[in-house]
């Protein structure tokens, strides 16, 4: 059976509900990384014994992070728009 045959028995509302649990799966993970990155950032800041260097590089990968979060959020924002 070729795929033209295969997907004659998907139907479309199928497809949207299949499609609409995947973004609400995508977005309860996000925000749990979220929620977690920021915890991170509040123990990052109260921090003391880390060397000057180490507050350094940690400080460039969480600006990494939240530019990626940011960006996974905007992706987000469009999928909600649907």
């Amino acid at each position: 059976m070729g795929i033209k045959e295969k997907m004659a028995y998907v139907s479309i509302p199928e497809n949207i509900t299949k499609r609409a649990n995947e973004i609400e799966d995508f977005k309860k993970k996000l925000q749990n990384i979220q929620i977690d990155f920021f915890d991170f950032k509040i123990d990052y800041a109260k921090s003391s014994s880390l060397s000057i260097q180490s507050k350094i590089e940690i400080k460039k990968l969480i600006d990494s992070i939240d530019q990626k979060l940011f960006n996974f959020d905007e992706e987000r924002k469009g999928f909600s728009a649907f």
